[in-house]
């Protein structure tokens, strides 16, 4: 099934999700297409019949099919699918899975999930968080229905592992202003100071990369040369006289040492 983006060039659905071994195995008609209808035409009879049970399907079990890549790429092909075609029909489902985002799981609808990741909610876990930037960047709405639940507790879920999803919401045009505003202060030096994924980045978008780390920041050489020359050149006289003799006053170049080892002259030549 193939359509066309925003920007006009094709985009097969079968391509973004299978390998080309893959199709090969499934053979030429799954790689080529068998319909001889037109793709938008043929599109548009499957979503008629498909989206209604698929939306069913999201609203009910939206955090099971987040938790895998391949479960990921229904929700999100649904999703898009369902707000460009109907958007009040895939309203909740698309409701639903943003509710779902900061709930922890309870690590027993998939066996064969990773212990470490059994527990997470889905805006901590690996592909769920994936798919929750994805939508926040490709759907139309979710943005706002997701960015409704995370108010209030951005920097935290954002320092926990969530940063890319928070960073996604920074860079939306509908959500951008009220991530700003919550991240500032103690929040956003909280999330410079992280080294949770998305969390450099994020910093970095918020403008407070270089202020969160500077405890830790080196000046470099060229800043550093120019501080100690501004400093000694306002008592440094033009012409050198005889260096004072002084037990701190450093030799000056070209100078011979004589004497002993306990009290040495330096003679200037």
């Amino acid at each position: 099934m193939c359509i066309r983006d925003s920007v006009g060039s094709e985009m097969c659905i079968r391509d973004r999700y299978f390998s080309p071994e893959q199709l090969q195995v499934l053979g030429a008609d799954a790689a080529a297409g068998s319909s001889k209808k037109e793709p938008a035409v043929r599109r548009g009879e499957l979503l008629g019949t498909l989206l209604p049970p698929l939306l069913r399907l999201v609203e009910a079990s939206s955090v099971q099919l987040a938790r895998s890549p391949h479960g990921g790429g229904v929700v999100y092909e649904t999703l898009a699918a369902g707000v460009e075609r109907d958007a009040a029909a895939a309203s909740p489902a698309l409701s639903a899975l943003a509710a779902a985002a900061t709930v922890e799981a309870d690590g027993e609808d998939d066996a064969d999930e990773d212990a470490q990741w059994a527990h997470l909610p889905l805006i901590l876990h690996p592909y769920g968080g994936r798919l929750l930037k994805r939508l926040v960047q490709g759907v139309t709405g979710f943005a706002e229905a997701l960015l409704s639940k995370l108010l209030g507790s951005l920097s935290t879920w954002a320092t926990r592992g969530g940063g890319w999803t928070v960073l996604a919401l920074l860079e939306h045009g509908k959500t951008g202003e009220a991530v700003k505003k919550e991240l500032t202060g103690s929040s956003a030096k909280a999330i410079a100071k992280s080294g949770a994924p998305g969390c450099r980045s994020l910093a970095a978008a918020l403008g407070v990369l270089a202020h969160g780390s500077a405890n830790t920041s080196v000046p470099t050489p060229t800043a550093a040369t120019k501080k100690r020359t501004l400093a000694s050149g306002v008592s440094k006289p033009a012409s050198s006289a005889k260096a004072a003799k002084s037990p701190s006053v450093t030799p000056p170049a070209g100078a011979k040492s004589i004497g002993g080892k306990k009290a040495r002259k330096h003679v200037e030549v």
